[in-house]
Parts: C-alpha cells; sequence; structure tokens
C-alpha cells in the first residue's frame, strides 16, 4: 500500500504542470483578445476578425441618442416645427410655402400673432390653421376672417390656462385648434372652466380633451351650451376611448330626437361613464342611435 501511495504522489506531481498549461492554453484561445489576433476567430480562414457587437449606449451613441437610455419619441409640435416664438413665426411667414399664397395678407397674419404672443396663444396654432387653408385653398381674405375668430376664442381659452403649465408645450398648438373647431361648432369658453380645471389637475393627454370638446361641440342643440361642457367632462374624464366619443355623443342625440330630456341625458351620461362603464353601457342605459 505504501507503495502504491508513493507512486500515486509522483504521478500527481508530474501531471500538475501539464494540467496547468492545459487549462492556460483553452483561457487563451476562449478570451475576446485571443479572438480578435486569431485569423479565424469566429468566420473561416481568411477572414477580418469579428469585432464584438456594440452594446446598447454604444448604439443608442452612433444614433445620437442619449446612452443610458432610448431616445424620447419626437413630440409633436416639436416635429412638425409649431413650438416658435415671434421671431421664428415671422421667418416662417416671410419663407414658407404655406404662407406665401396668403402674401397679401402677412401684415394682417403678423399683427393676430402678436396679438396670440402676448396673450399666450400658441403661434403654432395659427400655423396650423394656415396650413390647412392653404391645402383647401382658402382665399387670404377668408383665412384672416377666420382666424380673427378663433383667436378671439383662443384668447379666452388661454386665460383659463394662464400660468397652469397645460397644456404642455409640444401639445399645445393642436390642442387650441382643436379646442377653436369646438368653440366654433356651439361651446362657449365661459362654459368650461370645470373641464380645464380638472385637465389641469389630471394632467389629461391635450388631445383627448380636445377630442372630447369636439363630440361634445355636437351636443349643444341638445343639452345646451352648459350641458355639452358638462358632457364634455363626463367623456374626458372616463374610460372610453377618444374614438368612442362621437359614438356616445350620437346615443345622446338620438335619444334627444325621440323625446328624452336635456336633465335625463346629461345625468345619464354622468352616472354611466363615471361609475367607469363602456360604450355599451351608456347605450343600454339611453338606447342606441
Amino acid at each position: 500500500m505504501r507503495s502504491f501511495a508513493v507512486r500515486r504522489g509522483a504521478s500527481a506531481r508530474r501531471a500538475r504542470p501539464i494540467l496547468l498549461a492545459l487549462i492556460a492554453a483553452a483561457i487563451a484561445v476562449t478570451s475576446p483578445s485571443a479572438q480578435a489576433r486569431s485569423p479565424g476567430g469566429g468566420g473561416g480562414a481568411g477572414q477580418a476578425p469579428t469585432a464584438p457587437a456594440p452594446g446598447g449606449d454604444e448604439l443608442r451613441e452612433r444614433a445620437g441618442e442619449p446612452a443610458g437610455g432610448p431616445a424620447e419619441a419626437p413630440r409633436p409640435g416639436v416635429a412638425q416645427g409649431l413650438n416658435v416664438g415671434p421671431a421664428e413665426f415671422s421667418s416662417w411667414l416671410s419663407g414658407s410655402p404655406e404662407a406665401a399664397r396668403f402674401a397679401g395678407a402677412r401684415e394682417a397674419l403678423a399683427a393676430m400673432a402678436e396679438r396670440a404672443a402676448g396673450a399666450g396663444v400658441p403661434l403654432g396654432a395659427i400655423m396650423l390653421r394656415v396650413r390647412e387653408a392653404a391645402a383647401k385653398r382658402v382665399d387670404p381674405e377668408t383665412l384672416v376672417a377666420a382666424l380673427e375668430l378663433d383667436l378671439a376664442r383662443w384668447i379666452e381659452l388661454a386665460a383659463l390656462l394662464r400660468g397652469t403649465g397645460w397644456p404642455p408645450t409640444a401639445q399645445a398648438p393642436e390642442f387650441f385648434v382643436a379646442a377653436g373647431a369646438a368653440l366654433r361648432n356651439g361651446l362657449d369658453a365661459a362654459s368650461l372652466s370645470e373641464l380645464m380645471s380638472w385637465s389641469i389637475r389630471a394632467k389629461a393627454a391635450p388631445e383627448r380633451v380636445g377630442a372630447a370638446m369636439i363630440a361634445a361641440a355636437g351636443l349643444v342643440p341638445a343639452l345646451g351650451r352648459s350641458g355639452a361642457a358638462r358632457a364634455a367632462l363626463a367623456l374626458a374624464a372616463s374610460r372610453l376611448r377618444p374614438g368612442e366619443f362621437d359614438a356616445a355623443a350620437a346615443s345622446l342625440v338620438s335619444a334627444s330626437a325621440r323625446g328624452a330630456r336635456a336633465a335625463e341625458l346629461i345625468a345619464a351620461l354622468e352616472d354611466v361613464l363615471g361609475r367607469r362603464g363602456t360604450l355599451r353601457d351608456l347605450e343600454r342605459r339611453v338606447g342606441r342611435p
């Protein structure tokens, strides 16, 4: 037994250097630096060495994004070049293809922009309306007349929102245009204070509030202006998708045509939507269009 132990210890001493050499060779083969030096590392013979794949931060830096997180999605107003001050607006008015169609109305548009900026109305809202008028080939006189009416309503709306930080700058032009459409179609700014207060507190999505206002404007004949303003708030605060707002309003218009009273309809709308009801729940309550 003793001779066996001696022979075993001697064999282990002789094998140890060989084992250490094999481990070192394996480490050298698997290391990235060794692969980069190897002419066949990661590919066939004669191929260029394969570089390590870039990490997430490196990819973002190559794309011009900040390392450490994905780039912020383009915001609507920024993407459309709508968040402008008076100087940028003046440059746009004198040099853009859309505004060139209304060269004869340039002074009137510049004067309106000055009033808008002083009242806190985003100048991008005027730009959007000019672009819309250019696409529809509206004549300059019609554009100026329409914008004068819009501006008067926008100034009233801006007074309700001044200093609140809502809507966010990026979404303000589109919101004012949507709100202007609702105000042209029957809503009035004086009845919207509760809706605006809720929007500010809830930090509501401006496009959602604008869609609710447009849908509610169609309810003015059935519910009156104050009732339509309440309907806009009920829609905006509900679980309905903005795409369902028009259908909800249509169900109330239909019920009104069948003889339902305004007070009953607004009470039903506020009750169903206040309990997080669905469009189907509302239609079961007041009837489908």
